[in-house]
């Protein structure tokens, strides 16, 4: 092996070891979220998010709670490439869910849409260490419905 090949095989491996983002691993998150709707209303919510891997596939069993009400998201999310995976997910309240994961080293850019609706979003997760911080909106076709913001700390 000559040199060039090993800086190569080195720079991969550095790079492979620098990924971690909020799906690299399975884990428990607990977390604190802000939602705001179109009108400036704010509401804070409280959740938990279980990422575990079965096979190819990959589960987050998630959900937030804000006073008696609780929101659920159960994701199963398959490998496309590397760099991107696909997924669908149930959330009783607006329909299914799909989209994609774009991952860029700890950060993980999703796009989504529901299914029968003109209901779409993003989310940005960017994680350092052993917390993310997540940013999204969803809109109703162009116009915003809400926004949120989310601290998730891994307890286990």
């Amino acid at each position: 092996m000559d040199d060039i090949q090993f800086v190569e095989i080195f720079r991969k491996t550095e790079i492979r070891n620098m990924i971690n983002n909020f799906l690299s691993e399975e884990a428990v998150w607990e977390s604190i979220s802000e939602f705001v709707d179109s009108n400036g209303k704010s509401m804070a919510c409280q959740g938990k998010s279980s990422i575990k891997f079965k096979g190819e596939i990959i589960l987050n069993e998630s959900y937030s709670s804000f006073g008696e009400k609780t929101l659920t998201n159960d994701y199963e999310i398959r490998i496309v490439s590397e760099n991107r995976y696909s997924y669908t997910s149930m959330n009783p309240v607006i329909g299914v869910q799909t989209g994609f994961f774009d991952i860029n080293q700890n950060t993980i850019y999703s796009k989504f849409s529901i299914k029968e609706s003109e209901l779409n979003g993003y989310e940005i997760i960017r994680r350092i260490e052993d917390t993310c911080y997540a940013n999204g909106a969803l809109y109703n076709g162009n116009e915003l419905i809400n926004t949120w913001s989310a601290t998730l700390h891994k307890v286990v």
